[in-house]
């Protein structure tokens, strides 16, 4: 399974608030069910994904993820906010990724998560790995994800 990468021009704008270039790219997976929104910075990058995350599909956010952490110097904060359904498969692919971003040095943020994805994280006690600190407000959405197109 491979993702197609289309990486996408920062309209020519800098970072508003530092002034730094952002680069966009967006990677779908016209086989499954899945896409992903990544908005890379000097610090942080961020990664939108959209879609069902299952056994076919978890691999390739792997995949994705993991390649972002070797580009991330700083952070990279998932939005999950439009994941559509969640299962084992994908709580693997997260951990994998967690644990690889705790290898590297690389923080890694949960700024976004979608019912599906709280109630797998809940269910097998993972929550606390993920969630906010507590009586933190989720971050406002930056990143939308990118859509499938058929």
């Amino acid at each position: 399974m491979t993702a197609s990468e289309l990486r996408l021009p920062a309209r020519g704008k800098p970072e508003p608030r530092t002034g730094e270039p952002t680069t966009t790219s967006a990677f779908t997976s016209f086989d499954s069910d899945i896409a992903v929104r990544l908005v890379e910075r000097a610090e942080l990058t961020r990664a939108a994904v959209a879609g069902e995350i299952d056994l076919s599909t978890a691999p390739l956010m792997n995949e994705i993820l993991t390649g972002c952490l070797a580009r991330s110097p700083g952070t990279l904060d998932l939005d999950l906010g439009d994941v559509a359904f969640f299962d084992c498969s994908g709580l693997n692919a997260l951990l994998h990724v967690r644990q690889r971003a705790a290898d590297q040095g690389v923080a890694l943020t949960v700024s976004q998560m979608s019912p599906p994805v709280i109630r797998i994280l809940q269910l097998t006690g993972a929550h606390s790995l993920f969630s906010h600190e507590p009586g933190a407000e989720p971050r406002q959405r930056l990143v939308r994800p990118a859509r499938q197109t058929e």
